[in-house]
């Protein structure tokens, strides 16, 4: 793996975790030596938090529309199906 690549795969993957790559002595991996930072923790914690309160949401909706004694659908504004219900789908 050229360092190019590697040094990529470290930015990618620090994006994705949320942190920020800075040089240290560390250790060094392909010439460069890194160490991780916690970056935007408060950030990070708030997406957490606000992924647990869109988890909750989409589970009261689903039981909600679960207990709809009836089929029910909703579909977006070029006709494709959003959600549905299991009576729908057994209909």
């Amino acid at each position: 793996m050229t360092a190019f690549r590697l040094l990529a795969a470290v930015l990618l993957i620090s994006a994705c975790l949320g942190t920020v790559p800075s040089p240290a002595a560390a250790g060094a991996v392909g010439g460069a030596v890194f160490t991780w930072h916690p970056a935007r923790r408060e950030s990070i914690r708030e997406r957490r938090r606000a992924e647990a309160l869109r988890h909750a949401s989409q589970t009261m909706l689903g039981e909600a529309l679960e207990a709809i004694s009836e089929g029910f659908v909703l579909y977006d504004k070029d006709g494709r199906l959003v959600v549905c219900n299991t009576k729908f789908r057994n209909f």
